[in-house]
């Protein structure tokens, strides 16, 4: 048998919208390990950030439920691949993205209004720069205090304007 998960349950609804020349991420106060026990320990959140991201950050879809292909007749072989392209997303998004803050417990609390964390990333810089990114693509990541990360959330993707 496996071992039990240990880490955080990922943010799976990371929204993003821009607010004159801020981008406004809204997402889910974390609060559930993945074995479904309640996160006690939140240490932080990372928030992570990528400029004209590749078409690679979004997960492959799968061919449609029914028969294996040719050769890979083993049981759950579907959901294997749904995994390697959800995994391969990921790696190919922490390749280009940056990460842009780390919210302590602290910061975590300020940014906490009802049962979503919302926080504001400055657009400005980016946008008044010489070539300004025609998208900009941000993901989140719960830590816990020893260490145990969560998968990486949904990645949310903006076309940023410069404001008025």
């Amino acid at each position: 048998m496996p071992p039990l998960p240990r880490g955080p349950v990922s943010v799976s609804d990371l929204s993003i919208e821009q607010e004159g020349a801020d981008a406004v991420l809204t997402f889910s106060y974390p609060d559930r390990l993945a074995n479904s026990e309640p996160l006690r320990d939140l240490g932080q959140i990372e928030i992570y950030r990528a400029l004209d991201p590749s078409p690679a950050l979004a997960p492959r879809p799968t061919a449609p439920r029914g028969p294996a292909p040719p050769g890979d007749q083993a049981p759950g072989s579907a959901a294997r691949r749904d995994a390697a392209n959800v995994r391969l997303a990921e790696e190919a998004f922490f390749r280009e993205a940056k990460r842009v803050e780390t919210l302590a417990v602290s910061a975590i609390a300020d940014a906490t209004r009802g049962a979503a964390v919302v926080y504001r990333d400055p657009l400005y810089p980016l946008l008044t720069s010489g070539e300004p990114p025609r998208a900009v693509a941000y993901a989140v990541v719960t830590v816990r205090r020893g260490g145990e990360r969560s998968g990486l959330s949904n990645i949310a993707t903006l076309t940023p304007h410069v404001p008025p």
